[in-house]
């Protein structure tokens, strides 16, 4: 037979140089192996059978990350038998490192090649992807905190600001308990012993309105009839579903459930996280007014968010996930100045 190669490029773009370990049952290797990738540096592992063996090649690489904390650990392998058996191999990684290129040998194949690309899956640049700008915490941070006479109507803005979404207030931060890390599902964060990489996580709720409907009525005009509004959560269709509270706080995680029912009074977790939208009915009843106007039903939400402070002091979203709450209507006479609610 020719020789058969597998072979494995592997890039190292973090700020941390990579601890290189190899094992290789079969094979010779092209060229020899590096102790260490330096940060920005490349290698091909390159693993060959000669021409005429009766056996693939086989070898299997540990890299881990070299500094404090750690970033740590990629284990591959791969096995390209010569007789009978299945190709195979595998990519796992551990702490808040991400491979990006990894493909599964093809079965039958004699000769692979991947190439990989590690990243830090904290790097402040990713961090900030997946989810809508409004909900960084620079921005949630400066909200006013809710205060204990809020309710519904009061917070509705005075004047029409003809915003499709409004964040209006939010709660103090509450730490989430460090025994109940480990069952919270960190898309950044793989291991199990978060503490490394993480210095806290704390969650919030926020109410937000959101416009879903604008029925103008001419001056002279009246309305009196029952409409269906559909209730539709924008916040799902711009967060990736790993950072939905469905997926961040499993069936494991009741302890951060319980939480979040005590804080925020949110009692259907499991059931609303299931459902994109819903519709109910509103009665609209209007008398003719001598000028025009524009009646706005606004959607309440409760947004619960849950965020992680890392090793470097940057806080950033871990999950969020909106929660309605009710409907309710405010009359605006068209052509005044678009000034903001005073709270």
């Amino acid at each position: 037979m020719a020789e058969w190669h597998a072979k494995i490029k592997v890039t190292n773009k973090l700020t941390q140089s990579l601890k290189v370990e190899a094992r290789i049952p079969y094979g010779v290797k092209k060229a020899n192996f590096p102790g260490h990738i330096a940060p920005n540096d490349s290698f091909l592992f390159d693993v060959y059978s000669p021409s005429g063996k009766a056996w693939g090649p086989e070898y299997y690489l540990t890299l881990k990350a070299v500094g404090s904390p750690s970033f740590g650990t990629v284990d591959l392998g791969i096995d390209i038998p010569y007789w009978k058996h299945e190709n195979n191999s595998f990519c796992t990684t551990s702490g808040i490192i991400h491979v990006a290129g990894y493909k599964a040998v093809t079965d039958g194949v004699h000769n692979w090649e991947n190439n990989l690309t590690l990243t830090e899956t904290l790097d402040p640049i990713t961090l900030a992807e997946g989810f809508n700008p409004r909900f960084q915490w620079s921005k949630i941070s400066q909200l006013p905190l809710i205060k204990d006479a809020d309710d519904y109507d009061s917070l509705l803005p005075n004047k029409d600001l003809m915003n499709g979404t409004i964040l209006l207030r939010r709660t103090e931060p509450k730490q989430l308990p460090k025994n109940q890390w480990p069952t919270l599902i960190d898309p950044k964060v793989k291991s199990d012993n978060k503490e490394p990489y993480i210095s806290d996580y704390f969650m919030i709720c926020c109410y937000t309105l959101h416009r879903i409907k604008n029925i103008n009525l001419p001056e002279g005009k009246s309305l009196k009839e029952k409409i269906t509004i559909t209730h539709s959560s924008q916040t799902r269709k711009e967060t990736k579903e790993e950072m939905s509270l469905k997926s961040t706080v499993g069936a494991e995680a009741s302890g951060v459930k319980a939480e979040i029912s005590a804080s925020y009074g949110v009692t259907n977790i499991d059931e609303y996280i299931e459902k994109h939208e819903q519709t109910t009915e509103v009665e609209m009843n209007y008398e003719a007014r001598n000028y025009d106007r524009d009646i706005v039903i606004w959607d309440f939400t409760k947004d619960v968010l849950i965020y992680r402070v890392d090793f470097r002091g940057n806080v950033s979203l871990v999950a969020v996930s909106d929660f309605y709450q009710t409907t309710k209507q405010k009359t605006y006479m068209l052509n005044s100045a678009a000034l903001a609610p005073n709270f």
